[in-house]
């Protein structure tokens, strides 16, 4: 089948070239390279080169100035090196629930102060979750529709940038596929000259050796 395959192409490309499929040499081996001037490289180096001196620092001494990792100062966080402590000695952080305990006031007026306000936050905090249910309730269909609909429309739009790219691929790809076709023509046909070349000195050399026997 692969055999069959390689026929087709070379016909193929005999065709486009004008050229009869006999004579024609697929060469397939050549690797896929693009021709980058040396103006665009130049140009590269030259916005890099420009971009480096608008720096205020070398590039040597651009972190140097930095503070490393090992010079932390914990007195500027207290809360950041409570934390590293506490990785240091291996404990793990546990999930605080006392924020959503509710407990009652103590003998003093501060604690029952203190219970109230949480009261009251705890309360504020489920009327809020109650109204974001009935929210949804109310127009999350809609809401959901609306946002299936985008998405919808961002795949199919994904898809066709997606469909362009790959007949960008294939033009590019049949493109460099009869760019080496038309390769491997020249190379078979400068071969063949390399040989006719050789073939007519070893003829011209018999011809001179026989005249020299003649002549002695």
């Amino acid at each position: 089948a692969s055999r069959s395959i390689v026929e087709a192409q070379r016909a193929e490309a005999a065709e486009a070239l004008g050229k009869p499929g006999d004579s024609y040499k697929l060469i397939d081996s050549l690797a896929y390279a693009d021709h980058i001037p040396p103006a665009c490289t130049q140009e590269a180096q030259r916005l890099i080169l420009e971009e480096a001196r608008r720096m205020p620092k070398s590039r040597e001494d651009y972190l140097k100035e930095l503070p490393s990792a090992s010079d932390f100062n914990g007195a500027r966080c207290p809360l950041a090196a409570r934390e590293l402590e506490r990785l240091e000695r291996g404990e793990q952080a546990g999930i605080d629930l006392s924020r959503y305990d509710l407990p009652s006031g103590g003998k003093d007026a501060k604690s029952w102060v203190l219970a109230v306000q949480n009261a009251e936050s705890q309360l504020e905090h489920q009327s809020n979750r109650v109204e974001n249910l009935e929210l949804m309730l109310k127009s999350g269909a809609s809401v959901w529709r609306e946002a299936n609909k985008q998405l919808e429309g961002l795949c199919a739009s994904v898809a066709r940038e997606t469909e362009a790219a790959e007949g960008e691929i294939e033009a590019m790809n049949r493109e460099r596929k009869l760019h080496q076709m038309t390769t491997g023509n020249q190379i078979a046909h400068m071969e063949r000259e390399w040989f006719d070349q050789v073939h007519k000195n070893r003829q011209i050399e018999f011809a001179c050796s026989q005249l020299e026997r003649k002549k002695d």
